[in-house]
């Protein structure tokens, strides 16, 4: 199969610190290629590089067998981040102006907004009326509008939650992949490394991941890709390299630690292609405390309470409520107290 993106020594450096440093990478027609990594790592930057949208340091892109040009761009679909719409527009109206630019035939907007469940959203609606979930998948519309060769796809399930995400990541790559239905060749960014088991599952799929050196606690992040996948997102870390306070950083490796713990998170499993992903239940970052003051309005009989009673009751929990030490052992917060 014909080489679709190839990159040699690619380096992207600001003021002498590297986001993407001598990448060679090399993706064949016919191949889902995923990019793992956490945040900060340079997924993105070395997407905008293979766009065009930034200029290499030193190195050289080729698409198609041949070195980057303009040109090229008419075979490419791309969502970069927040992708860009017009929010006077409705979804249609913005779809309808790449289609004018690209000269394609209009039953193809109808054909997109299907693959991307927005086929039944009020025409009406402007996109500045989205939601972040609609605007992603609006994105991903315009990105397929011109049938491209290769797709370039972001982040996939940004602005959702974690499983929603990872579900709705999991569902495009499995539609990508199917030559019944896309059968695109596609580079996909992400960092839920769940989705490096697609590669056991689908004979296209191939994982590369961002190379992470690990010194105890600390995490260099060595801005070059390497063969196979993750099985950590470093997400903590790279709070910790964006300057959150100590304290908050120690605290988040506790919250995660008790997370994982109670509910088998970090397991790397997914759901069998094709199959719904298993409907996950919301994780609680916050459980219940108990309370005397709480313990005595659930044993409360309201119907058999007069008024006079109630407003007694409510003058002595509040008098409760204000002597010092009543809630002592009762202000822990998160899974795992403090």
């Amino acid at each position: 199969m014909g080489v679709i993106v190839e990159t040699n020594e690619l380096t992207k450096a600001y003021r002498g610190r590297y986001a993407v440093q001598r990448v060679n990478l090399t993706v064949r027609e016919g191949s889902v290629f995923g990019l793992l990594g956490p945040n900060g790592a340079g997924k993105t930057t070395l997407l905008k590089l293979l766009l065009g949208l930034l200029h290499p340091t030193s190195g050289q892109v080729r698409l198609f067998g041949e070195p980057w040009s303009r040109a090229h761009l008419a075979r490419v679909g791309a969502l970069i981040e927040t992708p860009a719409l017009y929010g006077h527009l409705t979804g249609r109206e913005n779809l309808e102006v790449h289609r004018r630019l690209l000269n394609l035939p209009k039953a193809r907007i109808d054909e997109v907004l299907h693959i991307v469940g927005l086929a039944d959203v009020d025409e009406r609606k402007r996109a500045s009326q989205y939601s972040l979930g609609m605007k992603q998948r609006l994105g991903i519309a315009i990105a397929l509008l011109n049938r491209p060769r290769l797709l370039i796809l972001d982040e996939l399930g940004r602005g959702t939650s974690t499983f929603d995400g990872l579900s709705i990541a999991w569902a495009v790559t499995e539609y990508i992949h199917d030559p019944q239905r896309l059968g695109c060749k596609a580079l996909l960014a992400t960092h839920y490394h769940e989705l490096c088991r697609l590669e056991e599952l689908l004979p296209g799929v191939k994982n590369y991941s961002v190379a992470v050196q690990e010194k105890g606690d600390e995490v260099v992040f060595l801005r070059k890709i390497v063969r196979g996948g993750s099985d950590r997102s470093y997400g903590i870390h790279v709070a910790r390299l964006a300057g959150l306070p100590p304290e908050v950083v120690h605290r988040a490796r506790e919250v995660l630690l008790s997370l994982e713990s109670q509910e088998g998170a970090g397991q790397g499993e997914g759901p069998a292609p094709g199959r719904r992903p298993h409907p996950y239940r919301q994780l609680a970052l916050f459980e219940p405390q108990s309370h005397p003051v709480l313990e005595e309005l659930r044993a409360l009989n309201i119907l058999s309470t007069t008024p006079l009673e109630a407003l007694n009751l409510l003058h002595r929990l509040k008098e409760k409520l204000s002597r010092p030490g009543e809630s002592e052992g009762h202000g822990q917060s998160g899974p795992g107290g403090r």
